[in-house]
């Protein structure tokens, strides 16, 4: 085996100790006391859009000074970089703002320091330290700019918090895996449905998370659960997301839950999607329903929902059936 030098191993060591020394002095965020605002920027997720707290018209744009703020997302645009805005006072933060490259940011008179040597790590380094705030604001805001980042390593906090039934901001890490992480997030929401230790709350929250990911994938997977899931929580929860978001053979899929072989709390969730569905297809559906469904709680519901609706063919019907 070759051995190395004393001198040669002395060399790397301190070479070493140089190198952790040095990238210690470059993390600006870990030796800022100054108090006021700063900014920073790093590669933004693929297909994220352009974050921003309003958009209106052809107008996206942030306000320091504003009392509330909420985080909105442009798709119909596309931003290379995610900018972080926060406020820092007595060596703690205290707001965060995201951004992307179109958002138009009205300081209000105050300077704005700007970062150039901050890294994606050090980013969610500190943005993961913020995700446990018991400001509930401040806490939601950092943990969608974790899943904002381009980095995979951001998938896999957002996995770590997801999966922590203690952590506050469980719930916001779990709605980002669906919207912002694609295949890997995907993956990882299959398993928190599955996952028996976690709370019901967590569980649902992971099935409407699913529903979020524009993929074939999750959509199957969603019209799965829906239609076989054996604790019907989650199947409840899949049925009405599938029919929310009006997937492809949606209609096929609820009709087919409200026949026989289902639990009647499965067959009134089924009326209830069919009547959720866009355009003309509802009314049509719940009529046939009524007709023709061999189930009292299935015709019930039905007529119900006939008689919540605004469709005027559903008010002719229900006319007819009173004048009999």
């Amino acid at each position: 085996m070759h051995q190395m030098s004393k001198h040669r191993v002395a060399t790397l060591i301190l070479t070493f100790i140089f190198a952790q020394t040095a990238n210690a002095k470059t993390n600006e965020l870990t030796s800022l006391t100054a108090d006021g605002w700063y900014q920073y920027r790093v590669p933004i997720a693929d297909n994220a859009g352009s974050p921003c707290c309003q958009h209106t018209g052809q107008s996206d744009f942030c306000q320091l000074t504003a009392s509330s703020r909420n985080l909105t997302i442009n798709t119909s645009l596309t931003a290379k970089n995610l900018v972080i805005l926060f406020k820092q006072r007595s060596n703690q933060i205290e707001d965060v703002v995201l951004i992307g490259d179109h958002c138009r940011v009205d300081s209000g008179g105050h300077s704005v320091k700007e970062l150039t040597s901050v890294t994606s790590q050090q980013s969610l380094d500190m943005l993961q330290a913020l995700s446990t705030s018991t400001d509930h604001h401040l806490a939601t805001l950092v943990t969608a700019a974790i899943a904002l980042h381009h980095d995979d390593d951001a998938t896999q906090r957002l996995i770590r918090i997801a999966f922590d039934k203690q952590h506050v901001s469980q719930h916001d890490a779990i709605f980002w895996l669906g919207e912002a992480r694609r295949h890997q997030g995907f993956q990882a929401l299959l398993g928190l449905i599955e996952n028996t230790e976690l709370p019901m709350s967590a569980r649902k929250q992971a099935v409407f998370a699913l529903s979020l990911y524009q993929h074939a994938d999750a959509a199957n997977a969603l019209q799965s659960l829906a239609r076989t899931h054996s604790n019907h929580h989650i199947q409840k929860e899949a049925i009405f997301w599938v029919a929310e978001s009006s997937q492809h053979n949606a209609f096929t899929l609820l009709n087919d839950l409200t026949g026989p072989t289902y639990p009647q709390s499965i067959q009134k969730e089924a009326v209830f999607g069919l009547s959720r569905l866009s355009g003309k297809r509802a009314t049509p559906a719940l009529i046939n329903l009524v007709q023709h469904a061999r189930s009292k709680v299935v015709r019930e519901a039905a007529l119900f929902w006939l008689g919540q609706s605004e469709d005027p063919d559903a008010r002719v019907f229900l006319t007819q059936i009173l004048t009999r």
